[in-house]
């Protein structure tokens, strides 16, 4: 059977199948080719009477079809939460990295300008001024701790 004809009987079966009490033939006509129809045409022999059983659709429980969407759908939901919560959760800490990686490369650059550097101010409001000691102390504490740092100085 061609798919033409397979079609056309697909299409007559369901459109039929509505109407319960429909009679469906297969006919041949002259050239022998089969036709479906609730009549044989003219020029044309029976063949048989086809059963037409009316479609009905399986029809699941709603609430428990409803119910397992919705326990997938947040299953899924719960899933891309956590994705993004991780993927979050790493980047502020790359972040944090990041800033602490610039704050202390500034202080080192700041440390090994020569500059003088204020460290507080006294009871008249003067200037403390840091000493070469504390200085070289915390060039070496900030230079091990931009070791890890991209772009050190």
């Amino acid at each position: 059977m061609t798919a033409r004809r397979t079609i056309g009987l697909a299409l007559a079966l369901i459109t039929l199948s509505a109407n319960s009490t429909a009679q469906v033939f297969e006919c041949k006509d002259k050239d022998g080719k089969k036709i479906f129809s609730q009549s044989c045409p003219n020029q044309s022999k029976q063949v048989r009477e086809i059963e037409v059983i009316p479609f009905k659709p399986p029809t699941p429980s709603k609430d428990n079809k409803a119910a397992n969407w919705r326990q997938a759908n947040l299953g899924f939901k719960d899933r891309q939460q956590a994705k993004a919560d991780a993927e979050n959760a790493e980047r502020d800490k790359q972040r944090a990295v990041e800033e602490q990686c610039y704050q202390d490369q500034k202080r080192l650059l700041e440390l090994s300008s020569g500059l003088p550097l204020i460290t507080g101010k006294d009871s008249q409001g003067q200037a403390i001024l840091m000493d070469d000691g504390k200085r070289l102390a915390e060039l070496k504490e900030k230079t091990e701790q931009t070791k890890h740092c991209k772009n050190t100085p």
